[in-house]
């Protein structure tokens, strides 16, 4: 995702994304260090108010007990839902597998969030893809704090058969 992009975005649409992160990075029910590390992060960057920042932390705490309908709302007419997507999968690959239990609930999201199958399987493809193009000595994926890899070889998305996916 686009920082600036994110950033841009209304106080209420940046932290409805982070809490809906936050509910995924839980679905297979373990935070790992991992995982909180980037949503803090996130938080951080996001520039969010107290009171979101609160919000955000509550999410952490308890996901069970978030509204995330409320959350998708928000972002459904949004194109931001796209890297959200993305970041989801990235979130949920950052301890190096996708859980069968996130890719579900991440699934879920992408229905209600109104996104294809064949958009989400195009984005899902792309993560993937990425990760194993950018991987340090011990072949663990390297993440930027926004999910996206810190190097993509040149021309990746041709080489993978992404490009129409992503062209407007």
């Amino acid at each position: 995702m686009s920082q600036s992009n994110f950033l841009n975005q209304s106080e209420e649409v940046k932290t409805a994304y982070l809490v809906t992160m936050v509910a995924i990075s839980t679905a297979d029910r373990e935070n790992t260090a991992e995982e909180v590390a980037f949503v803090d992060q996130m938080s951080a960057e996001a520039g969010l108010l107290e009171d979101s920042q609160a919000k955000v932390r509550e999410a952490v705490r308890d996901s069970p007990g978030i509204d995330l309908n409320a959350q998708l709302e928000q972002l459904k007419d949004n194109e931001i839902k796209f890297a959200l997507l993305t970041d989801l999968l990235n979130l949920s690959y950052a301890d190096g597998e996708l859980e069968k239990e996130e890719v579900d609930a991440i699934r879920q999201i992408q229905a209600k969030l109104e996104v294809s199958d064949e958009q989400f399987d195009a984005l899902e493809k792309y993560v993937k893809e990425a990760n194993k193009e950018v991987e340090d000595q011990d072949g663990n994926a390297v993440m930027t704090a926004v999910g996206q890899p810190k190097e993509v070889k040149q021309n990746f998305l041709e080489r993978v058969g992404l490009m129409v996916y992503f062209k407007k």
